[in-house]
């Protein structure tokens, strides 16, 4: 089978043997758009200057000043910035976050990155210096000479707790849907959704009832257990349609249908097109 959507390693691209990666992003001289791809860890985008748009997800956001933008493990993304852009991103691996939640205990951390939906803060030029301080000293640490992990990582969880903070301060109903048990079950879907697709699976290895699991997930995103693992379903069938070479039928083979006939009917009651005519649709949008 072809190549699906290319997959940013963490690990391959670290060259400094540390938990936290720090890159500027400076102005351009000519605009550079990386093709569609997604990672296999955490990045953090700390805009100064704006300009531009953020694709996520089929969603386009716009790169405003003073802005953050947090991108989780497996969304597929494209950044366009403008000439002028400018500002910082962090990359660190789902196991820094792991070490972080684990060692300080951070419930609303663990819920903050354990969304998978994209956040952003749009902060007053006041509030994106404060960011930008502690930024400041996680950038001097990691371009010394021998950057300590365990310094990283503390500025790396500052960082953190203080974009919780705003985001908190700008919305501050959302952990409502941000329960423990729910978290659970996304994380777990997000594993296994390719071949587990029935909701009893997942309510089994919570250790609770379907209903209960239903009753967990509707307070939370408003649909079903299996209307949520559809819609997953259909976002990654979207994902390779549009930033893959893979033909329809090989799409429907990577989803765990042995039928790609079933998985076009399947696609068409979800979407309202086929996958061919959403990936016409798509290509003309480039």
């Amino acid at each position: 089978m072809k190549k699906a959507i290319p997959i940013h390693d963490f690990n391959e691209e670290d060259t400094k043997n540390v938990p936290v990666r720090y890159i500027q992003l400076n102005p351009l001289t000519e605009y550079d758009i990386a093709p569609p791809h997604r990672h296999n860890y955490y990045e953090v985008f700390f805009f100064t200057k704006g300009g531009g748009y953020h694709y996520i997800d089929f969603v386009q956001h716009p790169v405003a000043d003073n802005s953050v933008h947090i991108v989780y493990p497996g969304q597929v993304h494209v950044l366009s910035r403008e000439l002028n852009t400018n500002g910082a991103v962090v990359h660190f691996s789902r196991e820094i976050y792991d070490d972080i939640t684990t060692q300080n205990g951070q419930l609303p951390l663990v819920q903050f990155l354990n969304s998978n939906t994209f956040l952003h803060i749009e902060n007053t030029p006041e509030e994106q210096d404060k960011l930008n301080t502690v930024l400041t000293q996680l950038k001097r640490e990691y371009q010394s000479n021998n950057p300590e992990a365990e310094i990283l990582k503390a500025y790396l969880h500052i960082l953190l707790i203080k974009c919780i903070r705003l985001f908190d301060k700008k919305h501050p109903d959302w952990q409502e849907n941000a329960t423990g048990l729910y978290n659970d079950f996304r994380a777990l879907a997000e594993d296994n959704f390719l071949e587990q697709k029935q909701p009893g699976y997942y309510a089994e290895r919570l250790k609770i009832s379907e209903r209960k699991l239903n009753d967990i997930c509707k307070k939370a995103t408003g649909v079903t257990v299996g209307d949520y693992l559809n819609n997953r379903i259909i976002l990654e069938a979207k994902r390779l349609l549009c930033n893959s070479p893979l033909t329809a039928k090989e799409v429907a083979f990577y989803l765990g249908f042995n039928d790609p006939s079933y998985f076009n009917r399947f696609f068409k009651i979800k979407t309202g097109l086929t996958a061919l005519e959403f990936r016409q649709i798509a290509d003309k949008r480039v």
